[in-house]
């Protein structure tokens, strides 16, 4: 049986062969002690490369530190939705900005070795993650994301406005302006500031609580997206289709693999007119019953294809898989 590590803890079924390597209850370098010794008991360690920044990129870390050992295991990392460069970093020290898309291709290389994966999440990705970082393309794979409704939330008859929220990667101009055209009100839930909005739009920051309720009680979501290198978006289209919501995004990276246009949702150019017209259709009333049969299919699909049981189980095959 193949001995796995992690860092990500979880009580789903699938989950539950792993030994967690906790890091919620200790310093870093106390984390990276426990890694250490964790990775030299294990045959697949699984580590999360989507903690950045304000988590002080411990699993990057933890990654390094495992490939410092002589019988290393395979080392997984997942959710690599990465950039060339910082930007979290680019604005804290905005002079050294040239120099984050070395530093960090620099970092990749240091932590890299022949039983590194990477797990992306986006077909997109699997595609132009080696090019980028400069990684084995037989090193990378894809595990769609999923919603993060882990408790039983229920559905509530939609009030009158257009949700829209997150921050990362988020084209919030290009929304603002599609809500120039139209007289629906649109509530935004995000650190975005923006002077002289439109009447009809509200921007704020809202606690989870707060944010899951609007959320909750929307009657359409749209999440606008910027081109990237990574995609973005998933938590917050998926959770909204696995409430019912007409979910509205437009075509950048990773989409696609998500959403099928005119089944589970809408996809449309990154356009203020597109984006306009889409909700323009979702409310008009002679398309009830297509924007119905839509939120439906768009709810099974995200509970039943896109669950957590469903990610974690996809990457537990990778670690099967590569420790055969």
């Amino acid at each position: 049986m193949t001995r796995i590590a992690t860092s990500i803890w979880s009580n789903e079924a699938v989950w539950s062969a792993t030994k967690l390597i906790d890091r919620r209850d200790v310093g870093l370098l106390r984390y990276l002690w426990r890694i250490w010794k964790g990775a030299g008991e294990s045959d697949v360690l699984i580590l999360n490369g989507a903690l950045g920044w304000p988590d002080r990129y411990c699993d990057l870390l933890a990654a390094l530190v495992a490939k410092l050992r002589v019988h290393r295991p395979w080392v997984i990392l997942v959710d690599c939705t990465w950039e060339t460069g910082s930007r979290a970093l680019a604005r804290k020290l905005p002079m050294l900005a040239w120099l984050w898309p070395k530093l960090s291709k620099w970092m990749i290389s240091c932590l890299d070795h022949r039983k590194a994966i990477y797990c992306v999440l986006s077909s997109d990705e699997k595609k132009n993650f080696g090019e980028n970082w400069g990684v084995d393309s037989a090193r990378i794979y894809f595990t769609p994301f999923c919603h993060t409704l882990f408790d039983v939330v229920e559905e509530a008859a939609p009030e009158d406005y257009v949700f829209s929220g997150g921050n990362s990667l988020r084209d919030y101009p290009l929304l603002i302006r599609a809500f120039e055209k139209i007289s629906q009100p649109l509530r935004i839930a995000s650190s975005f500031r923006m002077d002289d909005l439109p009447v009809n739009v509200l921007c704020r920051p809202l606690a989870h609580q707060a944010y899951m309720e609007e959320l909750r009680r929307s009657d359409i979501v749209v999440v606008p997206l910027q081109p990237s290198q990574r995609s973005a978006g998933q938590q917050t289209y998926l959770n909204a289709m696995a409430l019912g919501k007409l979910t509205i995004v437009n075509d950048v990276i990773g989409v696609r693999d998500y959403v099928e246009h005119g089944v589970t949702g809408l996809i449309v150019d990154s356009t203020p007119q597109a984006i306009a017209d889409a909700v323009i259709w979702a409310r008009d009333e002679n398309n009830r019953a297509a924007v119905d049969h839509i939120r439906a299919a768009g709810r099974t699909a995200a509970r039943e294809k896109f669950g957590l049981a469903d990610y974690l189980l996809s990457i537990r095959r990778v670690a099967e898989e590569v420790a055969r």
